[in-house]
């Protein structure tokens, strides 16, 4: 008799640890979700700025002309910039809905990493190109009056903060991803 008793109190003591176990779990996957949520919103605005980057650069581009470039190459900036804001509409759209079940948000971060990867290629490339006709219509130039030092300067200045903030903008984004990504991982193991 006294067996049975001590059975029966640790069937319910097993029990209750048991529910206390799964509400520890429901609390666990409910934060973890909850930290995803804020990661994901956190990651679409640090890769929105590349929309604010490229329209103050479309709105500084005919200051090119002001200073003697060509129409031509003002054109190219806005042409440019132009590209890098599609570009950026394209590679965001793989970013998941906040609400979307794991499987395929784990697919959107994935493919979201994976162009944004690819499109610093085609940035790279693209920003070669438009330094080498900076210092096209730098040379090309006939008269030189003391001003196209400061400029190339103040161009070398800004290429290189503006490759600074891209890099460390393109390496946060990149580790946000992968950590949403791991976050998918936890959520699922739940």
């Amino acid at each position: 008799m006294e067996n049975n008793d001590t059975l029966t109190q640790m069937r319910s003591q097993m029990q209750a640890l048991r529910d206390k176990l799964e509400s520890q779990k429901i609390i666990s996957s409910e934060l973890l979700k909850k930290s995803y949520r804020s990661g994901l919103s956190s990651l679409r605005a640090k890769s929105n700025q590349t929309y604010v980057f490229a329209a103050i650069a479309m709105l500084c581009a005919p200051s090119f002309y002001k200073t003697g470039f060509s129409i031509w190459f003002v054109c190219l900036t806005e042409v440019m910039m132009i590209v890098c804001i599609i570009a950026t509409a394209l590679t965001n759209r793989h970013l998941p809905d906040m609400n979307s079940d794991l499987v395929s948000a784990a697919e959107g971060l994935s493919k979201f990493k994976m162009k944004y990867v690819d499109w610093l290629k085609y940035g790279i490339i693209m920003m070669l190109f438009w330094i080498g006709w900076i210092i096209g219509e730098i040379i090309g130039r006939e008269s030189f009056d003391g001003k196209e030092i400061f400029f190339i300067c103040g161009a070398a200045a800004g290429i290189t903060a503006g490759a600074v903030v891209g890099f460390r903008l393109r390496r946060k984004i990149i580790q946000s991803t992968e950590e949403l990504l791991e976050q998918l991982r936890s959520l699922r193991d739940i």
